[in-house]
């Protein structure tokens, strides 16, 4: 349960083996590539691996499948009902997946998804387009002839076009005085607009279109070779022709459905090969040689050695090299049991140890999943926690992320259904209260009469807690050999908050007045050891008693620290008076159906509501005390995460050789 010890390795090998080598170092999902183009070292007869025009290929062919499924995802066959939760990816051998293109033929199923999309397009192009028209003649519908109707009169000249409404009587008066012979039609009128047609004697045409022109009638090119509503007609029988042409289409695509899943084994194969296109940008290579560096697992030596065995037989040489504990660039990997592994993500979001740290995650488990069961407590919450959980783990399709993160709240569950019977409280109700009182039975702390000391005992448990992340430190301290370090960065702290402490107690006539005496010179012993040793880092005199005195100044951090504890209770209480209105509103209600109806329709809105508010609330807040309070006094973090080069699927389960 700590941080992976890794190894550096420099491999050299021909260049025959990179694809197979790539492959099974992908599948080994053990490896993380240094890139040696960016290197400082300059290395006689090496050039730089590049993969561009292989990547662009790739990049290309998974473009043509993402194209394909986005079409063609509104009829994915997928199952139905629960089944679309519960059943399980497509599952393959490695060897299965590695030829899948070779007996799939992608490449046809795109063209014809291509082929129908393009005229799908090419339909609905053409289709806005009659629309358009068709709106546009809208204006027209009233003109019962056509243009070419009226171009053949030899004797007849037309002008059509559009004026303001303001305008159109006047100009018609206009026209009427000037030019009897005149004849003035409008048809229709769109927005501040007419639409108008006039007919005038060719001799007068000239003159007619100046005035027509200086009244403000805009002439309109519009093509009319038949009557407009003929016209729309037309249009209206091609667009419904249209329309069964896209139903049609539409239902090509539909048989395309039962590709999807193909498609997206596919997909995964093409982003496995451009992930091992783009690691080759990590290399250098000479005429025939690929030299490769980056990180592995200390304890998978062996098999590493295997996988290169099989691959290149006896043409690479290999040199691996222990990190030592120092080094800044090591990548992190942490290793832990089952239970505690869940609890990893805690740390991450924190932030991964450095190379020479422990992982704190061993040490942060117990708390947290403690804390956060006494934040809830309420064993009605645990109990529905742990069912959708239990559920979700036992029958629903999970990626490794979504179930470590289910069996991280599964976990939980048990803190929260045990710190339920604490407080004897289930959905708000008192149902566990075994200590006999006057009055009757109480729960082991109720908290209605017990918040003074649930005040206290959640002190104690932060001050418990800091000390320990002390005694954490100073146990890593004396494992790296720094004995004087352990004894004044740590030792020196806790003898100076448990003298406070004494001090304060005897002071009150809490402990013993000798024990708070003792206390007393135990503080004050301390609190001098580490005024002289606290700013020791420093190189002048100066610096290292303004420092060590700054340090001591920083015992009051503590008290903020140990008071910040009490939100352990704040928490519990605040979720167990929720609870309680809620049951109580419902308990006000009229009795009879009212109640029944209205009553349960309250406690289930409301305890739905406490339950998601509650479990969010000490989500947050026990990571708080965790990153502020407990980790500040040993944990500094600050490690980079490995990233191995492996499989990126999305869809397809790869079988190892166990399964």
């Amino acid at each position: 349960m700590a941080v992976v010890k890794m190894n550096r390795f420099t491999l050299m090998t021909f260049h025959t083996y990179r694809e197979g080598l790539l492959k099974e170092l992908q599948r080994f999902e053990n490896i993380q590539f240094n890139s040696l183009q960016n290197s400082e070292e300059e290395l006689e007869y090496l050039n730089k691996v590049s993969f561009g025009d292989k990547v662009s290929e790739l990049e290309s062919e998974s473009a043509k499948i993402k194209f394909a499924l986005e079409k063609i995802k509104p009829y994915e066959q997928k199952p139905s009902g629960m089944q679309a939760f519960t059943a399980p990816p497509p599952s393959l051998s490695y060897e299965e997946f590695d030829a899948y293109t070779d007996h799939y033929d992608y490449k046809s199923v795109y063209e014809s998804i291509k082929d129908a999309d393009g005229k799908i397009r090419a339909c609905k192009s053409e289709k806005d387009r009659l629309k358009g028209e068709n709106q546009n003649l809208n204006n027209w519908v009233k003109l019962d002839v056509s243009l070419k109707e009226v171009e053949d009169l030899k004797s007849i000249r037309y002008l059509i076009g559009t004026i303001s409404k303001a305008s159109a009587d006047s100009f018609r008066e206009a026209m009427e005085n000037a030019y009897p012979q005149v004849y003035i039609e409008y048809f229709g009128a769109a927005q501040d607009e007419v639409t108008g047609l006039l007919l005038a004697p060719a001799d007068d045409y000239e003159s007619v279109s100046s005035l027509a022109k200086n009244s403000g009638f805009t002439r309109v090119p519009i093509n009319l070779p038949q009557k407009p509503s003929d016209i729309i007609a037309e249009n209206n029988a091609r667009i419904a022709q249209i329309e069964l042409a896209e139903t049609s289409l539409a239902e090509s695509f539909q048989q395309y459905g039962s590709e999807y899943n193909s498609l997206m084994i596919a997909n995964d194969y093409f982003q496995a090969a451009l992930i091992r296109a783009q690691a080759c940008e990590n290399f250098l290579k000479s005429d025939t040689v690929l030299v490769i560096e980056g990180w592995f697992p200390q304890e998978l030596s062996l098999r590493l050695t295997e996988i290169l065995n099989g691959v290149c037989g006896k043409d690479y040489y290999i040199e691996e090299t222990a990190v030592e504990k120092d080094s800044t660039d090591v990548p992190i990997k942490l290793k832990n049991n089952k239970f505690v592994a869940a609890f990893e993500n805690i740390t991450s979001m924190y932030s991964l140890p450095k190379y020479s740290e422990l992982d704190p995650t061993p040490v942060l488990t117990p708390f947290y999943w403690a804390f956060f069961g006494l934040m809830v407590g309420d064993t009605g919450y645990g109990l529905i926690l742990w069912l959708a959980t239990f559920i979700v783990l036992k029958f629903f399709s999970l990626k490794a992320g979504t179930r470590k993160f289910m069996q991280f709240f599964h976990y939980l569950s048990y803190a929260v259904i045990i710190a339920g019977f604490l407080y004897g409280s289930i959905f708000g109700f008192t149902f566990f209260a075994p200590i006999k009182t006057e009055t009757g039975s109480k729960a082991i702390l109720d908290t209605n009469v017990d918040i003074a000391l649930m005040i206290v005992l959640s002190i104690i448990v932060g001050i418990g807690q800091i000390v320990f992340g002390l005694l954490v430190k100073g146990y890593a301290l004396l494992k790296d050999g720094k004995v004087f370090a352990a004894i004044f960065d740590s030792l020196c702290w806790i003898t100076t908050l448990f003298g406070a402490i004494g001090w304060i107690l005897g002071g009150f006539g809490i402990a013993s007045a000798d024990l708070g005496n003792i206390s007393k010179w135990t503080f004050f012993i301390s609190v001098i050891g580490l005024a002289l040793t606290q700013g020791r880092e420093s190189p002048s005199l100066g610096g290292k008693i303004g420092n060590g005195l700054y340090s001591v100044y920083g015992l009051t951090s503590y008290v903020g620290d140990i008071v910040s504890y009490t939100r352990l209770v704040a928490l519990a209480l605040s979720g167990a008076y929720i609870a309680f209105a809620f049951n109580k509103m419902a308990e006000l209600m009229p009795e009879g159906i009212l109640r029944i109806v209205a009553g349960g329709l309250i406690i289930v809105v409301g305890q739905t509501i406490n339950f998601g508010l509650s479990l969010l609330s000490a989500y947050v807040h026990d990571c708080r005390l965790q990153y502020v309070e407990y980790f500040s006094k040993f944990y500094d973090g600050g490690g980079k995460p490995f990233n191995p080069f492996q499989l990126m699927n999305k869809h397809v389960h790869i079988k190892n050789s166990k399964e």
